[in-house]
C-alpha cells in the first residue's frame, strides 16, 4: 500500500467522522454542549487535513516542475480534485457551524 492510498483513506476516515460530529440532531442536545465543541474540534480537525492535503499538492507540483511525468500528472489531478472536494465538505460544515451557533446565541438571549 503506497502514501497516497493511506492518505485517501486518512482524509476519508477524517471526512466521515466529521460529518457524523458536525451533522446532528440539535433538539437533543442542550446548546453549546459537549456535542457542540466536539463539532467544532473537527472542524477544526478537517481544516488541518486540509491544509496538509494542500501542503502535499503543492509538493507534487514542485516534482511536476522538476521532472516530468504522467504519473506525477495522474496523481497531481488526484490530489487537486481531492482539494476540491475537501474544501467543499469544509465550506458546508462551517455553515452548518455557524447556523448553529446563531441559534444557540439566540436561544441564550430570549432566555435570558
Amino acid at each position: 500500500m503506497n502514501w497516497i492510498n493511506i492518505a485517501k483513506v486518512v482524509l476519508i476516515g477524517i471526512a466521515s467522522a466529521a460529518y457524523v460530529n458536525i451533522h446532528y440532531d440539535d433538539r437533543k442536545y442542550k446548546p453549546f454542549g459537549f456535542r457542540y465543541w466536539l463539532s467544532l474540534f473537527s472542524l477544526i480537525v478537517v481544516g488541518i487535513a486540509h491544509l496538509f492535503l494542500a501542503a502535499i499538492t503543492l509538493g507534487v507540483i514542485w516534482l511536476m516542475i522538476t521532472k516530468f511525468s504522467l504519473l506525477l500528472l495522474g496523481i497531481w489531478l488526484l490530489l487537486v480534485f481531492l482539494v476540491i472536494g475537501n474544501t467543499i465538505l469544509l465550506v458546508g460544515f462551517m455553515k452548518v457551524l455557524i447556523a448553529r451557533t446563531k441559534c444557540y446565541k439566540k436561544l441564550n438571549e430570549d432566555i435570558f
